[in-house]
C-alpha cells in the first residue's frame, strides 16, 4: 500500500527528483525497482511525489501510463546493473534544477 516516504529535505537530484528523509534517517529520492513488462525488464522509481509504491502498484502504474521507466533492458541482470549505476551517479542539489525535470 502506498505511503509517505518521509519529509522533503529541500534538495533534489540532478534528475529533478526531490530528496526525502525517512523516519529511519535515510535520504531517498527514487528507490528503483526492476520489473518485467512484456518481454523487457524496466527500472522505475518506486517514489513519486513523496509516496512510495509497492512493485504491484508500480507495475499497474506503468501499464496505465502513470509512471515512466528510467531505463529499459533485455535482461534482468542488465537492468539491475543499470539501476545500481544510476544510484551511484545521483548527486544532491539545493533547490530544483533549472532543467525543469519533472518528478514523475
Amino acid at each position: 500500500m502506498a505511503e509517505k516516504v518521509g519529509k522533503p529535505t529541500g534538495q533534489y537530484t540532478q534528475y529533478g527528483k526531490q530528496i526525502y528523509i525517512t523516519p529511519s534517517g535515510e535520504e531517498v529520492s527514487e528507490k528503483s525497482v526492476t520489473i518485467k513488462v512484456d518481454d523487457k525488464w524496466i527500472n522505475i522509481p518506486s517514489i513519486h511525489d513523496g509516496i512510495i509504491y509497492s512493485e504491484d502498484e508500480i507495475y499497474d502504474g506503468v501499464i496505465a501510463g502513470k509512471f515512466k521507466a528510467t531505463s529499459i533492458h533485455a535482461s534482468q541482470p542488465q537492468a539491475r546493473k543499470a539501476a545500481i549505476e544510476r544510484s551511484k551517479q545521483m548527486k544532491k542539489h539545493r533547490g530544483r534544477q533549472a532543467s525543469g525535470s519533472a518528478e514523475k
